[in-house]
């Protein structure tokens, strides 16, 4: 297992446990699948085999384990090609990790030459966006987001994920393979159980993580970042007059005393409630009921 696993799917699950208090019943003794169902199970299952150490089992089972968490948890299918985006680009990885839109929205292009980088990122920022808003009113994250974007230092940073999924995952193929129902061939089926256990524990996690802090709000702040912002712009409409073969001077002088008049009838306004709000209301003299 990789060092960047920091715990083990035994130790994970039992972690998991004990921040749920769960009372759930183990895999092992939950009722088997009786009749066609069962005959399913047996007959998919004995074509599995039961070699737990090739890579090729471990693929299966864990690709198993996903697919009954997923359902478990009621994901949509239509959140599944992001999620295998993310969850492929994670490798090994259980904590936060770094992948920007372009490189993961890439990985969905299904051979279409035409997929730009523009498109694949637009493609990932609108279903990561999807991915959140179905989580976050279950209190849980399979996948937690943190959208990169400009810093207010105007640094821009990729975003980042952290893919409990994976560790969730895991702790199923564990689980599952320490049962019973493993050992009878019905591996389909403690894949399953263990996945309704795992999910049933899984401790409450925001979806969304902020990259950055909320700019300030305060005077302070706005007097200093607005007319920066003021100046940045002006000096984009100066450049587009100038090519323009127009007067951008002119056009400044209107555009500032513009302002002042609007200034000047904010401040009347202002006054205005000010001297409202600070009048005492007349006592009423009339007679009470």
């Amino acid at each position: 297992m990789s060092a960047h696993l920091k715990l083990s799917p035994t130790s994970w699950i039992h972690q998991l446990k004990q921040q749920s208090n769960s009372t759930t019943t183990p895999v092992d003794v939950l009722p088997p699948v009786r009749g066609k169902c069962a005959v399913e199970h047996v007959t998919t299952d004995a074509k599995r085999g039961n070699n737990q150490d090739t890579l090729v089992a471990n693929i299966g089972d864990g690709t198993d384990a996903i697919n009954f968490l997923l359902v478990e948890a009621g994901c949509p299918a239509s959140l599944r090609p992001i999620i295998d985006c993310i969850v492929g680009l994670a490798g090994d990885r259980v904590e936060w990790f770094e992948a920007d839109d372009a490189t993961v929205g890439e990985r969905a292009r299904l051979g279409d030459d035409q997929f730009s980088r523009q498109a694949a990122c637009k493609w990932v920022q609108r279903w990561r966006k999807k991915l959140i808003e179905w989580q976050t009113p279950r209190n849980f994250a399979l996948i937690e987001c943190s959208p990169g974007g400009q810093a207010p230092d105007g640094t821009r940073y990729a975003s980042r994920y952290k893919v409990n999924l994976l560790a969730l995952a895991a702790a199923t193929v564990e689980e599952a393979r320490k049962s019973n129902l493993w050992r009878y061939g019905e591996q389909s089926r403690a894949l399953e159980l263990a996945a309704r256990t795992i999910i049933e524990d899984t401790p409450e996690t925001k979806a969304y993580k902020p990259r950055f802090r909320a700019p300030r709000r305060d005077d302070n702040a706005l007097l200093s970042r607005n007319p920066k912002m003021a100046k940045t712009l002006l000096g984009e409409v100066a450049r587009i007059m100038h090519e323009r073969g127009e007067d951008f001077n002119a056009w400044f002088d209107e555009y500032t005393e513009s302002i002042r008049q609007a200034a000047s009838v904010h401040t009347k306004e202002k006054d205005q409630w000010t001297h409202l709000s600070t009048v005492e209301p007349e006592e009423s003299h009339g007679g009470g009921g």
